[in-house]
Order: structure tokens, then sequence, then C-alpha cells
């Protein structure tokens, strides 16, 4: 086995730098790594966010007129993203209108599942 001088040194004040450097190294290319994967992730995330919203915001926005007879499945993912177009619609939107939007959760199955997070202890949910 072929070790570099440097590591394989007797010499402490050589041997010591020598893997402290390797170690770091090592660390650093780690660190870069989850970088990378962090980014393609949240990349992932943001397209699949982006595509949700393109077809669901229409349909909210067309579900204040009339409401469409069928609507695309909402995969657990997709919830939260739901709930923020949902919200601000039901925020900025006044008069019976609103009562559509009420309308498009219960058909989809969402009421129940946002009973259950105010229930949530945990803020973010709520």
């Amino acid at each position: 086995m072929n070790v570099p001088p440097l590591i394989s040194s007797t010499d402490p004040m050589i041997r010591l730098p020598s893997l402290v450097g390797l170690g770091a190294s090592t660390i650093a290319v780690l660190i870069l790594f989850l970088v990378l994967v962090i980014q393609r992730l949240w990349v992932v995330r943001h397209r699949r966010r982006e595509q949700f919203r393109a077809v669901w915001f229409p349909l909210l926005i067309q579900s204040l007129v009339e409401i469409p007879q069928t609507f695309p499945p909402i995969r657990p993912k997709d919830v939260h993203d739901f709930f923020q177009l949902w919200n601000y619609l039901h925020e900025s939107i006044r008069g019976d209108v609103i009562t559509n939007l009420n309308h498009v959760m219960r058909v989809v199955g969402l009421d129940r599942v946002a009973t259950q997070r105010l229930k949530n202890h945990n803020l973010s949910d709520r």
C-alpha cells in the first residue's frame, strides 16, 4: 500500500498538520456536496410548487364565478401550497363569492385537513 510520505511520516510535527489538512479537505468536499444536493432539492421543490400554482390558481379564480365540475387531485405534499393560495384569495375577496371558495375546499376534501391543522399545536400548521 502506498501511503503519501507526509501522512506516513513518524515526525508528529509533519504528520498531525497533514492529517488535519486532509480532514479539513474532506469536510470541505462533503459540505460542497451537501450544498449542491440541498440546492437541487430546492429547485425541484420550487418547480413543483410553481406547477401546482399554475394549475390551481386559475381554478380557484374560476371558482369565484362558476365552480368547475372536476378538480385535479391534490398530493399531500401540495396541501400547504393549496392552503396558501386559498388563504390569499379568501383574504383578498369580499362578498358572497367567498362561499364558492369554501365549497371548493369541501369538494377537494381539504376542509377536514384544515380543521385538523387548526387544532394542531404547531403554529406553522395552523
